[in-house]
């Protein structure tokens, strides 16, 4: 990705607002951000996007240790919860310091991000819960080899 560019990975869509995850760029202090499109079907059907209905939504620092010290990850995709928080999925960003494998966070509304698992040697891409409700599936990446997916057990705590 060029210097400047923008990497949109993330989506999520909830009460007719949609939730974009960015890859990168990260803020100043190394968070990943998180966009939120209030009313987005009637932009949709309209073609027109009013920019004061596009917001910052979060700041979210995901950062895990790897080989070459404390690396910054952005978002490969999110999911929301049954409870409204958020499940999001992460890696290092094109052209970054590599993590080693990617990582799945759990964000509850207010709080910090939690990480819940490292991937070793795998790159995240994707999240959503399963038919039922009670896990999440993520789905990797895997190049030109066959994808891989993992069935998850939703965090606790909640």
């Amino acid at each position: 990705m060029p210097a400047g560019g923008v990497d949109i990975e993330g989506l999520a869509f909830q009460a007719g607002t949609l939730y974009v995850g960015l890859k990168a760029p990260q803020t100043a202090a190394g968070a990943a951000l998180i966009l939120r499109i209030r009313d987005v079907l009637p932009a949709l059907q309209t073609g027109v996007l009013p920019p004061e209905l596009v917001q910052r939504w979060a700041e979210v620092p995901l950062r895990v240790s790897a080989a070459s010290g404390s690396v910054v990850q952005g978002i490969s995709d999110l999911a929301f919860l049954p409870d409204g928080s958020l499940a999001i999925v992460a890696n290092s960003p094109k052209q970054m310091p590599a993590d080693g494998g990617g990582a799945l966070w759990w964000l509850r509304p207010g709080g910090p991000p939690r990480l819940l698992r490292r991937f070793p040697g795998l790159k995240p891409e994707g999240v959503t819960l399963t038919p039922d409700g009670k896990a999440l599936m993520i789905v990797f990446d895997t190049d030109r080899q066959p994808p891989l997916w993992v069935r998850q057990a939703l965090p606790a705590g909640r």
